[in-house]
């Protein structure tokens, strides 16, 4: 009996050490496959440098309708904290807690101040209902802003900050009329609904480290949100592409779009989020040292460089010897190809009507301006605004000083598309090089003078010239008889993705929005969340 007893505990015990043994298994297998994975840093995900990261490498279920946190910001969308706040709803609704307890029940359209409430700093409010939860307290172009879902508001030290948080289609409702013109046709539409919802879930995979969990903002940062109000074609957009996502590699792809092209767009790579071979982040003092012209490009890229023109024209531009040579987004990289090709009369692309589709510019260079200018995108990005270092024949990034009287400006590389990538400022103490579309269109615009648009209207410029595809006609000679500069170009945005107007074209000539989006995001693919 005891040799059995014995035998049975032996056996018991063998069991349990091979049961341990198969449950702790897949722990190490698991960690084998994913380790190379998370080491792994993929430029071709930028600009943010939250995209890659551990998740990329585990299997993601793209659930449809996923809640969206949206910090909603101020007035004038630049601040994120809010001085007051006060919240009403068009129908009745509560004051919660955070674990959920009801504190007080109101009635519609009753406006319930926050100042009254004597919150302490790090108190949070919640308030929902069966209606839409407004903010009586905060203007946007449609007025006051209505919210689906519900508000969580928190009592930080200097105000207020607000999420809102919403389902995924309700946030289009939204968005697609705040981005778009509802009066666009519905195949362009329906294209923006996609875009605006492949953005937001981008996000939603890959947390921007926003305050208190947001997925995004309401402001440009990331796409306007609840700015105009819904109307019934952007709300059968956004109803027709339901759970409708582009993607790459089974994930969501945060689909840039811009809002009209010179007939090219270009990639990613305008924005210089990693340059020198490090991460730009914000603090950081990079030390940079540059050859001007530097070849150096990202050898993958999410968004390729397309040609916007008619279908047929597409074809006869990559096959005809003479043009074909001359117009694709590689070849207009080259200055003299990329100056014939603006200063062309083609009527092939899709946008050759579009107001800013080309523009003329003449602005006032004065030594005074451009230094400010300067040292204003320095002081954003000094890896990014350089001085020639004539003893070690590189450029660097050093302190500007007072500039001297410029002698000459030219843009010295294009990038596929022709959008300038770097701008060469000589004066008569350094030489200095701009690098990047957003940093070019900001130095070279005086703020003041006026643009003439395709069509013949005139309009003040911004501090943003309307583009980086421009050419200097003529080649800028500076003069004692006053400095200006005119630049012929053509496109409004950064030229990343899809153009809108190109959209509404291509639409207008009976494209879906499945052939939209497949002109200008060729090589991502259309998923349906589950």
């Amino acid at each position: 009996m005891k040799k059995n007893l014995f035998k049975i505990v032996i056996i018991l015990v063998c069991f349990a050490f091979v049961l341990i043994v198969a449950i702790k298994e897949p722990e190490v297998s698991f960690g084998d496959q994913t380790e190379p994975e998370a080491e792994t840093e993929d430029e071709s995900m930028v600009p943010e440098p939250s995209d890659t990261t551990e998740t990329d490498a585990l299997p993601i279920e793209l659930v449809n309708n996923p809640d969206l946190r949206i910090l909603i910001t101020t007035d004038d969308f630049s601040r994120d904290i809010h001085d007051k706040v006060k919240v009403s709803s068009n129908k009745d609704f509560q004051l919660l807690g955070e674990d959920g307890t009801v504190f007080a029940d109101y009635n519609a359209w009753e406006i319930i101040d926050l100042d009254s409430f004597r919150l302490e700093t790090g108190e949070t409010l919640i308030f929902k209902g069966e209606g839409k939860i407004s903010i009586p307290s905060l203007k946007r172009m449609q007025g006051t802003p209505e919210y689906y879902g519900s508000l969580q508001i928190y009592k930080e030290e200097e105000g207020f900050c607000i999420i809102n948080i919403v389902p995924m289609e309700k946030y289009l409702l939204t968005v697609v009329p705040s981005e778009m013109p509802s009066a666009y046709p519905l195949e362009a539409l329906k294209a923006q609904a996609v875009c605006a919802r492949s953005y937001a879930y981008h996000y939603v995979v890959n947390e921007p480290g926003l305050p208190h969990g947001a997925h995004m903002n309401d402001s440009t940062d990331y796409q306007v949100y609840n700015n105009i109000q819904e109307t019934e074609s952007t709300n059968l957009a956004v109803k027709e592409t339901e759970g409708i996502l582009l993607t790459r590699d089974e994930l969501p792809v945060s689909t840039y779009f811009f809002s009209t092209s010179c007939g090219f767009t270009t990639n990613e790579t305008v924005w210089k989020e990693y340059f020198n071979g490090e991460e730009w982040q914000d603090g950081q003092m990079p030390q940079v040292a540059y050859k001007a012209g530097s070849p150096k490009v990202h050898s993958d890229v999410v968004f390729e460089p397309v040609a916007v023109a008619q279908p047929p024209a597409v074809e006869a531009i990559s096959t005809d010897s003479g043009v074909g040579l001359l117009y694709t987004p590689e070849a207009l990289a080259r200055e003299d190809n990329f100056r014939a090709y603006i200063t062309s009369d083609i009527k092939d692309f899709l946008e050759a009507e579009e107001q800013w589709y080309r523009w003329t510019y003449q602005g006032i260079i004065s030594a005074d301006t451009i230094e400010e200018r300067l040292l204003a995108r320095y002081e954003a990005r000094p890896d990014l605004i350089l001085t020639f270092d004539q003893k070690k024949d590189i450029y660097v990034n050093q302190e500007i000083d007072k500039i001297g009287k410029i002698t000459n400006i030219e843009v010295i590389k294009r990038l596929p598309g022709g959008v300038a990538d770097e701008l060469l400022i000589e004066t008569t103490k350094d030489t200095y090089l701009v690098i990047g579309e957003y940093n070019i269109r900001y130095v070279l615009s005086d703020g003041e003078s006026e643009i003439v648009r395709n069509d013949g209207s005139v309009v003040a410029v911004s501090n943003l010239l309307p583009s980086a595809y421009f050419i200097i006609e003529p080649e800028f000679a500076s003069s004692d008889n006053g400095e200006t500069i005119t630049l012929l170009g053509g496109g409004y945005g950064h030229g990343v993705g899809m153009s809108q107007n190109g959209a509404r074209q291509a639409a207008l000539q009976g494209m879906t929005y499945e052939e939209i989006l497949e002109l200008f995001y060729h090589g991502l693919e259309l998923k349906k969340a589950n």
